[in-house]
């Protein structure tokens, strides 16, 4: 199909839905996601970044795998965005694997999360922004962010000079 008769029909099936008092917002996602998975070319170029997604999850997952053998990387990818997407990664450690000691399965899940994200990083990623960066994470804003960290933390110092909200999120 060529992309301005998509577009036409989207703009004829958006403007039905408008009429009928239908929420448009997922619709329009989908029919967008559905055409670039069907026929990359329409776009006329590598809008979504699946090139640079593609070589992040490998990325990570040799990371995690090479660095830490008693962890298999999985992922799955949603909230696509012009720029990209959001990579759903998790790691899985067999029962036998994981310390007995709860302290010591935390340093592990530390270990990989920030093998993973650091990975993520070196590879045109950024640290997770859809759900928020909270405690987990927060910790490498400022390996994403760099001296411009110091704009986040002047702000928070002047809207919360008590540290009050959200203390510790996004690294702050």
């Amino acid at each position: 199909m060529a992309k301005n008769t998509f577009l036409q029909q989207q703009q004829k099936k958006n403007q039905f839905l408008l009429e009928v008092g239908m929420d448009t917002g997922f619709q329009k996602c989908w029919d967008l996601l559905q055409l670039v998975l069907h026929d990359p070319k329409v776009m006329g170029k590598d809008t979504f970044g699946r090139e640079r997604i593609k070589k992040i999850y490998w990325a990570m997952k040799e990371a995690i795998e090479t660095n830490f053998p008693q962890a298999k990387f999985i992922a799955h990818f949603s909230h696509w965005y012009e720029w990209g997407c959001m990579i759903y990664d998790r790691f899985i450690v067999d029962g036998k694997d994981v310390p007995q000691d709860p302290v010591e399965a935390l340093r592990l899940h530390q270990a990989i999360w920030t093998c993973g994200v650091r990975t993520a990083l070196a590879h045109g990623g950024v640290v997770n922004d859809h759900h928020g960066v909270g405690i987990k994470l927060g910790r490498l804003m400022k390996e994403q962010y760099g001296p411009a960290m110091q704009v986040f933390e002047g702000l928070k110092k002047q809207l919360d000079p008590n540290g009050i909200m959200n203390p510790f999120k996004l690294g702050l």
